[in-house]
């Protein structure tokens, strides 16, 4: 689990306030406000972020019980390691899973899909964006 950082001391604040002089500002910064609206929506809850990089929108969640992040081997941020096809979580153990600019990476989307509603509770919700 990580501990929930003041929101300026915390990697990707790129993500979270993007420049306007950014060409993928248009995308990234109602992707900021939704995941910032979405964290509030999540507190008290058991968050996974899939694909998770740098956690870029962990400080939006700091209500949660708990944020896992997930993603490969050579990623020190990650609290777990492996791919998205085969998640390493038990059945029904998450509240809400984040999974952002991701899907378009992964050698199979459906099986991608699959674990994620696997590891999700009756009733979860799925955050799920895409590039184009």
């Amino acid at each position: 689990m990580t501990t929930r950082p003041a929101p300026s001391s915390w990697p990707g604040d790129d993500k979270r306030n993007p420049s306007r002089s950014l060409p993928n500002w248009a995308l990234r910064a109602p992707l900021s406000a939704w995941m910032q609206q979405e964290g509030a929506r999540a507190t008290g809850l058991r968050v996974l972020d899939v694909g998770c990089g740098e956690k870029p929108y962990l400080p939006y969640f700091s209500g949660v019980r708990e944020y896992v992040g997930l993603d490969l081997a050579d990623n020190p941020h990650a609290d777990l390691h492996g791919v998205v096809e085969r998640i390493p979580a038990d059945d029904a153990s998450f509240d809400v899973a984040v999974c952002l600019q991701l899907l378009e990476h992964v050698d199979d989307p459906a099986q991608a899909i699959r674990e994620l509603y696997r590891v999700l509770k009756p009733g979860g919700r799925l955050l799920l964006a895409t590039h184009g």
